[in-house]
Formats: C-alpha cells, sequence, structure tokens
C-alpha cells in the first residue's frame, strides 16, 4: 500500500462536523462520492479494518447515529454481515425522500450486495424520478434475486402489457404462477388464472401442464377446479377441448360432467363416421361408466376400426379393413390370400390403426421413388412421418431399417441423415429422449429454452460442464422458477 494513505489519514481527510453529521439534509451526494473515493485507497485489507474499526468506535460513543461512518463500515465491511449499516444510511434518506442521494447509495451497494429491499426501494425512487426504463430493469433484477417475489411480476406484466408486448407480458405471467403454484398459494393461483387464459387461453397443452402441476401440489380436485375454468373462457378448438376433458377425467375418472361434454365433441368430431353411436354405446361412454377415462382411451381406441382403415398385426403385418358388420371385421392382410375374419373385440385387442401417412403404408401402396423424392424435397416431412411411424420417437437405426435398401440406397442414407440431424437439432418440435441421446423425439408443442437446457444438463457427465450449462441458463434468462432449472440445482 502506498504510505500516502492508510486508515488514520482518511479519518483525518473528512471534516468532523461531517463525519459526525447524522442529519440527512446536511449531506449530499458529491460529499458521499468523495468519501468513497478515498476509502477506495486503502488496498491493504487490514487497513480497512483498522478504519471500520474506528468507524464503530464513532457510532457507539455517539449520542446520534452518524451517518457517514455507517456509510464507510459499509465500504470496508465483509458482505452481507456488514450490509446492515450502509443499508440504514439508504433507508434514512430514501424515508426522508433523498431521491438522489438514495439512488446514488442503493446503485453502490448493488455492486456487492443484493438486497430486495433496496432493489423494491430504488425501483419507487425511479419511478418517482419518472426513470421508466431504469424502474423495470431493477424489477427485473428483484425478480432475479428473490425467489419469493411475486407482486413486482405483475407490475413487470402490466408494464409489458401497456407497450403492446404481450409475449413478454404472459412471460412475467409465467413465472408468476409457477410461484404461486411451488408454494401452494391458491388464492395467488386464482387471480393469476385468469390472465394466463386472456393470455395462453388457445394453448391447451400449457395450460394442461400448469393444470398437472396444480393438482400435484394441492390435490387433483384443485387440478379439475383451473382446467374446468380454462375449459369454460379459452378459445380452444374442438381437439384441444378434448384434451382438457381427457386431462380433467384422468384426475377425475367419475367425473359426469365432463364424461357428457366429451360425449357431445366426439358426436361432433365424429359426426360422419358411421360406427359413433355403437362405439358411444359399446365402450359404456354413455352410461354411468365406473371409470370415464377408461370409457374415452376405449373410444378413442375404436372409432378409428372404420372400412378402409389400415391396420397392423404383429404376425400377418399390414392389413385393410374391408367389411366390418355387426361384431365382425373382415380385414386383407398383404401376407394372406384370403380375407381374414376375426370378432371386433378381437381386432381391437390385437390390431393397430395405422394412419395413412404411416411408413408401412407408405411403402404398399406409392413407388420407393416417390417416397424417396420426398424425404429428399422436405427433411421436415420425412421425420414427422417416420417419428410418428414409430409412435412419436425412434433412433436412427429403427428409422434405416424402413429406409434402407427398401427406399433409399446407403450412400443416400448417409445425405439424408445429415440434412435430417440438421433439422432436429434446430427444429423446436424435435428434441432428444431424457434417457437417451440417440432417441429423436416428435413434439405437439415446440420446445421451451428451459427443456432443452435441461436434456444438455442430463446428457453432460462433468460437474464442471453441469456448472458452466447452470451458469449460461442464468445468463440467458432462463426461467428460474421451472421445473427444468430446479431439476439441475437438485444434482447439486
Amino acid at each position: 500500500m502506498s504510505a500516502k494513505y492508510d486508515a488514520k489519514k482518511v479519518r483525518s481527510m473528512i471534516k468532523d462536523d461531517v463525519w459526525l453529521c447524522a442529519n440527512v439534509s446536511s449531506l449530499n451526494v458529491e460529499e458521499l462520492k468523495n468519501i468513497q473515493q478515498l476509502v477506495y485507497q486503502l488496498k491493504d485489507p487490514e487497513e480497512r479494518v483498522t478504519l471500520k474499526t474506528l468507524c464503530e468506535g464513532t457510532i457507539e460513543n455517539a449520542s446520534k447515529s452518524p451517518i457517514v461512518p455507517r456509510f464507510v463500515i459499509g465500504l470496508c465491511g465483509k458482505h452481507p454481515i456488514d450490509d446492515k449499516y450502509i443499508l440504514s444510511v439508504f433507508d434514512d434518506f430514501y424515508r426522508e425522500g433523498k431521491i438522489d442521494i438514495a439512488i446514488y447509495v442503493a446503485e453502490l451497494m448493488l455492486t456487492f450486495s443484493d438486497s430486495p429491499y433496496v432493489l423494491k426501494a430504488l425501483a419507487d425512487c425511479y419511478s418517482i424520478k419518472g426513470e421508466v426504463d431504469k424502474k423495470v430493469a431493477t424489477w427485473e433484477h428483484l425478480i432475479k434475486t428473490d425467489r419469493s417475489e411475486t407482486d413486482v411480476f405483475y407490475q413487470l406484466a402490466e408494464h409489458y402489457e401497456e407497450a403492446g408486448d404481450n409475449q413478454t407480458a404472459l412471460n412475467m405471467y409465467k413465472r408468476v404462477i409457477l410461484r404461486h403454484i411451488n408454494a401452494s398459494d391458491l388464492s395467488s393461483i386464482k387471480a393469476a388464472w385468469p390472465k394466463i387464459i386472456n393470455l395462453k387461453g388457445d394453448n391447451a397443452q400449457y395450460i394442461i401442464s400448469l393444470a398437472t402441476r396444480i393438482a400435484k401440489t394441492a390435490g387433483n380436485d384443485k387440478g379439475v377446479y383451473f382446467l374446468d375454468e380454462a375449459f369454460e373462457k379459452g378459445d380452444f378448438d374442438i381437439n384441444s377441448k378434448i384434451a382438457i376433458l381427457k386431462k380433467i377425467l384422468s384426475l377425475s375418472p367419475n367425473d359426469k360432467k365432463a364424461a357428457e361434454k366429451i360425449s357431445g365433441l366426439f358426436r361432433e368430431k365424429y359426426a360422419e363416421n358411421p360406427r359413433l353411436e355403437y362405439c358411444l354405446e359399446n365402450t359404456g361412454l354413455l352410461s354411468n361408466y365406473l371409470d370415464a377415462d377408461k370409457a374415452v382411451t376405449n373410444f378413442e381406441k375404436e372409432i378409428e376400426f372404420i372400412e378402409g382403415a389400415f391396420v397392423y398385426h404383429n404376425t400377418w403385418k399390414l392389413g385393410r379393413i374391408r367389411k366390418i358388420e355387426q361384431d365382425q371385421m373382415q380385414i386383407q392382410f398383404l401376407s394372406k390370400k384370403e380375407l381374414h375374419t376375426m370378432s371386433c373385440n378381437m381386432a381391437f385387442s390385437s390390431l393397430k390403426i395405422l394412419p395413412k401417412q404411416h411408413i408401412l403404408v407408405l411403402k404398399a401402396g406409392a413407388p420407393a421413388d416417390k417416397i424417396k423424392q420426398h424425404l429428399m424435397d422436405n427433411t421436415e416431412w420425412g421425420l414427422r412421418m417416420l417419428l410418428s411411424s414409430f409412435n412419436g420417437q425412434a433412433t436412427f437405426k429403427q428409422i434405416k431399417a424402413e429406409l434402407v435398401p427398401s427406399v433409399l440406397k446407403d450412400s443416400e442414407w448417409s445425405t439424408w441423415m445429415v440434412a435430417a440431424k440438421k433439422e432436429l437439432s434446430s427444429n423446436p418440435f424435435f428434441s432428444t429422449s431424457d434417457e437417451s441421446n440417440d432417441i429423436f423425439i416428435l413434439r405437439d408443442t415446440p420446445i421451451t429454452f428451459e427443456e432443452k437446457a435441461l436434456q444438455v444438463f442430463h446428457r453432460e457427465k462433468g460437474f464442471f460442464n453441469k456448472y458452466d450449462i447452470v451458469k449460461d441458463f442464468i445468463r440467458k434468462n432462463g426461467i428460474t422458477d421451472s421445473d427444468e432449472f430446479i431439476q439441475m440445482l437438485d444434482y447439486f
């Protein structure tokens, strides 16, 4: 340390009337800035400890608590142990309405300590000064710092709504409702739910995921309550409405109202299906079925069995339903010359309905060159078709077995696989399994940043690599209230 500056020298350079001042009106920003610069001349930690001791002695012996010694302890002390002194200085100026000097002290404190109280008060100071951008930035800082904070989320959401930025507003509501759910704060969930429905009331999968979390923390009946409200007030298409009712029935299998509603929607969706009434009756969906959830599952399976539908049998492979009469079906399997007859119940248990875009159906009905051309021209279509053919997830080994050599040559496969890997890494509707990086999944909704980060986190084996992923997650403003982030923290 330079001999020019030691603790006693710094103390001697501060006038006694300033050193002992306890009146906030007698100090200004420039005086505190000058004192800060003097203190920061002390490079030796021992000299800072000595100055801190001088400050403590002054405070102990003074009739009123002087401002500057408390301020200096904050500059010399250990954080957050000694932050109470500089926090009290900030509080004095803030409560007396000395906004400029309160802002200075608060901004200084935030260079070495994050205090939720100071952040809230600082945002208020910026609001008084009319500095909206700084106020919003301080709110953003606060919600990252204080994991129990909720009120500021609503203020931020309202700010972004007024600015016309509905997506960011929605993000605030999504984050705060997660905090309410984690805290099992049902009254606050109820208050936030209409906002979620207003801004996200067309995304059934998101609504269902939230309700599932509510059911997990607060009970199935609460999950059903919020799903009911979403069903009534959201703007969903018929398939989304069915998905919501199916979730309600999974949480409450004997919910007769939900069973009646889903029966009505099935009648609307399958109005042209000649087997509609038979399937409704046969599955028990129209009666006082003991388990409406199971009845829905059976109905959705049976309703797909119509004349002309493609089916798959483990032994006889691909076939097509030619005729359904009373309780029997006639099926033409490619491996059989004659029509094969089986009971409907046997068909339901032994056959799987295949969509027209299934790879087995395409290979049976279209020239290989035509399929190959479509694969090469539209990689996304190819991946969607192939993953769907494997119930939504598959490995490249499984996919290759279906394409080579029946559709693609080895060289063509290599070219297509390069394009497929690029599409898989960039398209948010494709992701990898948590269990294996080799299993690719077709998603109903796009993968979020949080989900992607967790997948990468699971795949990494090294401690420090995982630590870097968490740091990157925070740096990129990932949602720290999300299940994904909490799972990452649990590892540590």
